[in-house]
């Protein structure tokens, strides 16, 4: 910025000067003129210029980053009047995050709110000398944007290996039926994590929560209870120079804004221990609370995540995609990136970085710089996308839609592997981590080999999961012959043992398979409507030809097509309301003899639409049911490997539990 623009700059800024509704909408664009709007001047508050659109919309941008036509205006707006008056509302300087009724320090002209001193050992959080809730400015936030001239080539910080051991720590029994293992948190410096116990017995007047808090060094628990209104964990602060922790929760009710209040408790020894340590009963008191995303509403309003990078800065996505960074200090958002609606960012290992998504990009957003350093086009739209790192950092991966996987190489963003998941599996939508650079865990259960796009593993009884470094740390249960069910939280190597070697069998021992590539098989499309049969052979002919698979009369192996129906029913959208559909259901086998290997199906109804514009519910339902939909056997995901004994219950090449040690 020249000195001319700077010394602008502080003078507004010492003056507060506010133009507000006497100033004219007018084009504004950016230095690169590739970004434009139309808008009217509210005030320049720092090194921003406020900006209010024809719509009511408040924008914020950078004055040095404005064309230089624009910051010419904002010179002759001086020029003609620097002693302009000021407008009652805007002559005030923008507030920084404070608790309510808190009064600013009394100043000559209302200087600029404090920022984050630089020096290590005066940096105290805001919430250790504040109580109470706090208010947020957004208007003040510094907009980070999406520049896809960017790129992406990055050099990869190396990431500290965590000193931790693989354990089992004992939880406690459950208090009844009803009690169940609702949400999981960690932090690795801290070396804590927080499991949650809610109990969710029909018709009870209050929900039962329990949290406990375990040592993952030392293996100690301690119990606390939660009261109104309900909490569920995010993450864990610690500081540098300081034993004791505080835990960040969110309310957690049901309904779109009933998550948008966060907490941040302090641990207090229930019966006079040392600070920092875990006793058997602890007490959590609230030291300060906020709602981060004040200013929208409905799902836009939740926080559907949030982290400490660092001992000074928090960083909060909300559930249309709004990620800000705060300055722990001040308790101020100092900067914010608009994502992809739904999205559930992801922190890189050295915990410097954050993944993230919006429709048709991926990005990589330097926490530290506040600005994007990587981003591209994506494969194809992403819905919902959650994003997750490996250990090593070198690897960074996308469930979109639930449905399709995404692993891309950090350095260069080359994308590396992109496959649709096997039709029928239960995600969650959170439930999505890299516990090893060629694994993905899924769903609290699914462990795939994503360089062979395998199904390597189901896990059984395994609970709310996360990784720590090489590690994962994961909610596990047991029932005992008489019936009595144990939980434990599990610190382990994933894959296991016999994860490995089910996959080593399947990548070098192939002849061991009933099902494989390179097999000789048939096609039986007997059962598909005559119209459609001819389609259906060759979609089916080219699937099994790009798996080497020659297509032989006589073959032991059958891939068997079927399409049932149709058969009306109703079903029912929010906000559009109830519809009178026909719907087919399509089926694909692969059997030997009379044993069934594997089978999958669907119906014709989707779950969610669509349109066009112009288009409405009615007319896209017509379109897809009139029909079979015969596109889905080119989409659905068809297993690489089956034994000729499948493994009961699952299309994994294996099943059990998480083992309780290191193997």
């Amino acid at each position: 910025m020249s000195p001319r623009n700077v010394s602008l700059v502080v003078m507004l800024l010492l003056m507060g000067t506010a133009w507000g509704n006497g100033e004219e909408f007018r084009p504004w664009s950016d230095a690169t003129g590739r970004f434009s709007i139309r808008a009217r001047l509210l005030t320049v508050s720092r090194d921003l210029a406020i900006l209010e659109r024809e719509d009511g919309t408040k924008v914020a941008v950078e004055v040095e980053k404005l064309s230089p036509q624009d910051r010419a205006y904002l010179d002759s707006l001086m020029a003609e009047n620097p002693f302009k008056p000021l407008q009652e509302d805007s002559a005030k300087q923008p507030e920084i995050a404070r608790p309510s009724g808190e009064s600013p320090a009394p100043t000559e002209s209302n200087s600029p709110p404090p920022t984050a001193s630089s020096g290590g050992e005066s940096f105290q959080p805001y919430f250790l000398s504040h109580s109470g809730p706090l208010t947020v400015n957004w208007e003040i936030v510094r907009p980070i944007s999406v520049n896809p001239g960017v790129g992406w080539q990055l050099t990869l910080p190396e990431v500290a290996p965590l000193s931790l051991q693989p354990k089992t720590i004992d939880l406690p029994p459950k208090a009844d039926f009803f009690e169940e293992v609702t949400a999981l948190a960690v932090n690795p410096r801290a070396g804590w994590a927080l499991v949650k116990l809610a109990n969710r017995r029909p018709g009870a007047q209050s929900k039962l929560e329990r949290i406990v808090l375990c040592d993952l060094i030392s293996g100690r628990t301690a119990i606390a209870s939660l009261f109104e209104p309900p909490q569920t964990p995010l993450a864990i602060y610690c500081a540098d120079t300081s034993s004791r922790r505080y835990l960040l929760f969110r309310r957690d009710e049901f309904g779109f804004g009933n998550q948008d209040t966060l907490f941040i408790h302090s641990v207090l020894p229930a019966r006079g221990g040392v600070e920092g340590e875990l006793d058997s009963l602890v007490s959590l008191t609230a030291l300060t609370t906020w709602i981060p995303y004040d200013t929208k509403r409905g799902v836009g309003r939740d926080v559907k995540w949030a982290d400490f990078p660092d001992e000074r800065t928090l960083v909060t996505c909300s559930g249309d995609g709004r990620i800000a960074i705060w300055n722990l200090e001040t308790m101020h958002p100092e900067a914010s990136l608009p994502a992809g609606f739904g999205h559930l960012p992801a922190l890189s290992p050295h915990r410097q970085w954050l993944a993230f998504a919006t429709r048709n990009e991926v990005g990589i957003l330097d926490l530290h710089k506040r600005e994007v350093i990587a981003v591209q086009q994506a494969p194809q739209q992403l819905g919902f996308p959650v994003l997750a790192f490996s250990p090593s950092g070198q690897k960074l991966a996308c469930l979109a839609n639930r449905s399709s996987i995404y692993v891309w190489d950090v350095a260069t963003g080359k994308l590396e592997a992109s496959f649709p998941l096997p039709t029928g599996l239960a995600i969650q939508k959170d439930a999505f981590i890299f516990p090893h650079d060629e694994f993905l865990l899924i769903g609290n259960r699914y462990l795939f080999h994503w360089k062979s796009q395998l199904l390597v593993w189901e896990y059984e009884d395994l609970g709310p999961t996360t990784t720590l470094g090489d590690h994962v740390c994961a909610v596990v249960g047991h029932r005992s012959g008489n019936g009595i069910e144990s939980r434990a939280l599990v610190l382990a190597h994933v894959p296991h043992a016999a994860a490995l070697q089910v996959l080593d069998r399947a990548l070098n021992n192939p002849e061991t398979f009933a099902f494989r590539k390179g097999i000789p098989v048939k096609i039986d499309v007997s059962a598909v409507p005559e119209a459609g049969r001819e389609k259906v052979q060759e979609i089916l002919t080219e699937r099994l030809r790009s798996m080497d698979c020659k297509i032989e009369p006589d073959a032991r192996v059958t891939i068997v097509a079927a399409v049932t129906g149709p058969k009306e029913r109703r079903v029912s959208y929010i906000h559009s309301g109830d519809y009178k559909v026909k719907e087919y259901q399509l089926s694909l086998k692969i059997v030997v003899g009379n044993q069934v290997l594997w089978e999958t199906s669907a119906g014709g109804v989707p779950f969610i639409l669509f349109l066009r514009p112009g288009e409405n519910v009615g007319q896209k339902l017509k379109e897809l049911t009139s029909k079979p939909n015969y596109e889905w056997f080119k989409a659905v995901a068809m297993p690489q490997f089956l034994p000729e004994m499948p493994v009961k219950g699952t299309v994994a090449l294996g099943r059990g539990p998480l083992p309780s040690t290191d193997l």
